[in-house]
């Protein structure tokens, strides 16, 4: 019994070792951006690829540690590269809406420290619009994991998760500051998994709340068949 715990504790931290380097060389473009190129508006586009890329790659991620989780026998880089791919045109649509939410909320920001205008209720008013784009986009990544959805329905069922479990959202926030904390602290454990090991935290304290979404959508028909489908085990 001792030896079949030790063997799935030691088979899990080892696929967040290799989940680590996969997802790491998949955003290649945003480490070598975030280190050599210094911020400004004229190299602003290459900072948007990057955290676009980045936005892929949580998907790809949340998608291959939920799988995981429910079929181990394959090969954990093809999980990845087929969970990469899956309903990408769709996926790409909906963090490009996210990467233009951030953008105008960061340029109105901006404009703000230009303008000299020191207001604290509308910086915080600021900073609470950003987290609510952050909880609905890890809920809206959660959401196209779960179901084949197009964007209309990512957002609609993102909004209603946000509204119908706030304790969820508190924790989603929590483990990401966490997560940056402990990156800023310890700069080692990012090489060690520290963000796939938050996404599998993320994932398992979200599985009821997509099942029970699941029963919800069923029954009361909120959103037509067209819109939504349960996605099956690959």
């Amino acid at each position: 019994m001792k030896d079949s715990m030790l063997i799935k504790i030691t088979a899990f931290f080892w696929d967040i070792f290799c989940l680590n380097i996969i997802f790491m060389i998949s955003n290649v473009a945003l480490i070598v951006v975030l280190l050599f190129i210094i911020f400004h508006w004229m190299t602003l586009p290459f900072y948007v690829i990057g955290l676009f890329l980045f936005m892929l790659s949580m998907k790809a991620l949340f998608l291959t540690i939920k799988r995981r989780n429910q079929v181990e026998e394959n090969s954990i880089l093809k999980q990845y590269i087929s969970a990469y791919f899956e309903e990408f045109r769709q996926t790409a649509v909906c963090m490009i809406y996210y990467l233009l939410s951030a953008l105008i909320l960061g340029l109105g920001y901006i404009s703000i420290l230009f303008m000299n205008i020191n207001q604290p209720v509308l910086t915080s008013a600021y900073l609470l619009l950003f987290m609510l784009l952050y909880v609905h986009f890890i809920f809206g990544v959660l959401i196209r994991v779960n179901f084949v959805i197009d964007m209309k329905g990512t957002l609609r069922l993102g909004l209603y998760c946000i509204s119908k479990y706030p304790s969820k959202c508190l924790i989603i926030l929590g483990i990401t500051w966490l997560a940056i904390l402990l990156i800023q602290l310890i700069p080692e454990v990012l090489f060690l998994g520290v963000i796939p090991f938050s996404g599998y935290i993320i994932v398992k304290t979200t599985i009821k709340v997509f099942e029970e979404l699941n029963m919800i959508l069923i029954d009361k028909k909120e959103i037509s068949n067209s819109e939504f489908i349960k996605k099956d085990i690959h």
